[in-house]
């Protein structure tokens, strides 16, 4: 079959070991698509699916799912999302089978993944940034250049802290007892985190009964200080849960077990180590996982109820009977928006560093494809039907993207909030990446589009932002746009009627 004609998709329901090891192969790093994984999966009850970028005798890329539940209330995880050679097909056709064999639930995670965007679809319940710390074994650091590690190490070693593998059930029992005791650890300082409890010990023995994990330790006079699970894949090793004493806090062994690990992992033959999620929420274990020298990979997830709309409205109703204080705030709420706006021709001049471009397409579809941040930037092209987007660029990366949108595509959209008028422009959709954030660059991209807003001839830009988003409203008005009203967002009945009373409007305004 000749490579125009390929399938964008197979569907694969009865999955092989065949299928498996060919999927794992075109994606080496991630150990959620091996044969060895479906079968921990499958001892848990779930059914596996293959979703196959292509042909399934001859695979491109893939992923799995795991389907549990009943008709019309199962969930269906995809656990690490592919990036297929045609999204837009790949999508619609997981979309269709999950319908026809009436899914509830679809959640697309990215654990492993290689940033691949998340497709627009409807029912989306939650959307969340999320991270993973990655560690090229192959260029790896001799030693970790956090000195803090340095000195963690020296202690461990000298205390005579060593290092072993492997292990059943027993060291299985001693590994949930010491996440046990980082957890209360960590929530003490406030911190959030995953309980251990019956149903992970029944998920981590199922990992390690299929030979798709392996417990790693760091030891002292036959005492488990520190405990490590990893998940293999035939190129890749991925750090899937841990634990340490109060002992071996005080004698560094988490760090000596990591570096341990890396070394022993390295010898294997092994390219690369995920370090696994850190997200912002918790800086301690960002700055744990850098300080061995891996960079830092934004993702992104997504759940989506992707039942029929009559079924998604069944199920509000229910929760709103078994809860009245819910039902009040379904039948009024009120949203208030903050209103900011200047004349670009009166804006500050004085010189701005970095560069605007405007994003045709191609290129902000790659953008959205190389950086799971601005993903959300591409749903909006789709979900519009324009684009009006800009990067912003220093020394040639993308530090911000934002949308300078005028009247005539204010009409076309759905929901208007500031009801734009011929000469006024609104800039909106601004997302700065986590890597640039604190520096100063949302005053700066206003700047600049308010200078592209003079240069086409608008009289008025418009800023809008929720009245909670202080640090929104402390941007815009550093870069000189004065507020100028509010706007409240009555919604009525679930949303069957909603209410904009625009006081940037008023004859006096």
């Amino acid at each position: 079959m000749s490579a125009a004609i390929r399938p964008a998709l197979s569907i694969v329901e009865d999955v092989s070991d065949s299928l498996l090891t060919r999927l794992s192969a075109c994606r080496p790093g991630s150990p959620f698509l091996t044969p060895e994984y479906a079968a921990a999966r499958r001892a848990l009850g779930d059914r596996v699916i293959a979703f196959v970028d292509g042909d399934a005798a001859a695979p491109r890329d893939g992923a799995l799912g795991f389907l549990r539940g009943r008709t019309w209330r199962s969930t269906l995880e995809i656990t690490s999302v592919c990036v297929a050679s045609e999204m837009d097909a790949f999508w619609r056709g997981v979309l269709a089978w999950c319908q026809s064999n009436r899914v509830a639930l679809v959640e697309l995670s990215s654990f492993a993944s290689d940033g691949a965007v998340l497709p627009a679809w409807p029912g989306l319940r939650s959307q969340s940034a999320r991270c993973e710390w990655l560690l090229d074994l192959a260029s790896r650091p001799a030693a970790p250049p956090s000195s803090n590690h340095r000195r963690n190490l020296a202690k461990a070693r000298k205390a005579g802290v060593s290092f072993e593998r492997g292990g059943g059930r027993e060291a299985l029992d001693v590994h949930l007892a010491l996440m046990i005791a980082s957890t209360e650890r960590r929530e003490a300082r406030g911190e959030s985190v995953g309980h251990a409890d019956a149903m992970m010990a029944r998920e981590l023995g199922a990992l390690l009964d299929a030979g798709c994990a392996e417990i790693v330790r760091a030891v002292q006079d036959g005492t488990v200080l520190s405990s490590l699970l990893l998940l293999h894949a035939p190129h890749a090793s991925y750090y899937q849960s841990a634990g340490t004493s109060p002992t071996g806090m005080e004698l560094g062994s988490s760090v000596f077990l990591v570096q341990s690990t890396i070394e022993a992992l390295a010898a294997d033959g092994r390219r690369w180590f995920n370090l696994a999620g850190a997200g912002d929420e918790n800086p301690g274990l960002q700055r744990f996982k850098a300080g061995f020298g891996a960079v830092r990979r934004d993702l992104v997830a997504a759940v989506h109820d992707v039942r029929p709309v009559a079924l998604r409205k069944l199920r509000t109703t229910a929760l709103l009977v078994r809860s009245p204080r819910t039902l009040v705030r379904m039948l009024v709420a009120i949203d208030t928006l903050v209103v900011h706006a200047i004349d670009p021709a009166r804006r500050a001049t004085d010189p701005i560093d970095g560069e605007l471009r405007a994003l045709d397409d191609v290129a902000l579809r790659e953008l959205a494809a190389r950086t799971p941040e601005f993903s959300v930037q591409w749903t909006r092209r789709e979900q519009s039907g324009f684009n009006a987007a800009f990067a912003y660029l220093e020394q040639g990366e993308v530090q911000h993207v934002a949308w300078l949108i005028e009247s005539r595509d204010d009409a076309r959209q759905r929901e208007r909030n500031v009801s734009l008028r011929p000469g006024e422009a609104e800039i909106t959709h601004c997302v700065t990446p986590v890597s640039a954030r604190g520096r100063g660059v949302y005053p700066r991209v206003i700047g600049l589009l308010l200078a592209e807003a003079e240069r086409r001839g608008l009289r008025r830009v418009f800023m809008i932002t929720n009245i909670t988003n202080t640090a929104s409203r402390r941007g815009i008005e550093k870069a000189g746009l004065p507020r100028v009203g509010t706007i409240r967002i009555v919604t009525l009945f679930s949303g069957l009627v909603r209410l904009r009373l625009r006081g940037h409007r008023l004859p006096w305004r």
